[in-house]
């Protein structure tokens, strides 16, 4: 685009159209070029947050494990600690579930909107050709056109439907960790 806007203006009316246009055109591919560039680094900021999520899960199931593989103390003051462990354990389980799951949901949203856009730019396309002339080969366009509004129409729904499932997923999250640190208050008091 840089290198297009450098060049000097041709003097004819017709080339200084055909050059307009041009830089229309690089100003478009670099719309889309930006577009794709935050959508990866969405991706990619969405895709250690998953791993760092599922990681935890991970940890925190390993913690239960070992605690529920080690022998109920005989002792009721020792029981009752050994049985409050365990508890925070398996909540703090719950919490990192809903966390893997709430970034996964961003990923699929990520996804879903990124179908979505790809069929916009599909359907745009169609419709920036020209219409043919001949009328077998005009129904095939009109045909085409149909198709290609069913499959935005289908990705719209799905992205509508991810983009819910991403908004649920931080709501529930969020709700176990006030549960988690409910839970903390309250075992801290009776300590």
């Amino acid at each position: 685009l840089n290198e297009a806007r450098d060049a000097p203006v041709p003097e004819k009316k017709d080339e200084q159209a055909e050059y307009e246009a041009n830089i229309e055109k690089l100003k478009k591919a670099l719309e889309v070029a930006t577009a794709n560039a935050n959508i990866a680094r969405a991706n990619m900021v969405a895709g250690a947050e998953a791993a760092n999520a599922f990681n935890i899960m991970g940890a925190a199931q390993e913690a239960l494990n070992e605690a529920r593989d080690a022998l109920r103390p005989e002792q009721e003051d020792q029981g009752a600690e050994y049985d409050a462990n365990i508890e925070i354990l398996e909540k703090a389980l719950e919490v990192a579930k809903a966390a893997a799951e709430a970034t996964s949901a961003n990923i699929s949203a990520g996804n879903a909107f990124n179908m979505m856009r790809d069929a916009e730019k599909a359907l745009n396309e169609a419709r920036d050709a020209p219409v043919p002339e001949k009328k077998d080969e005009q129904a095939e366009y009109e045909a085409n056109i149909e198709k290609l509004k069913k499959a935005l129409e289908v990705a719209t729904a799905n992205a509508n439907i991810a983009r819910a499932n991403m908004v649920a997923g931080a709501e529930a999250a969020n709700a176990f960790n006030i549960m988690g640190a409910a839970q903390e208050a309250l075992n801290e008091a009776r300590d």
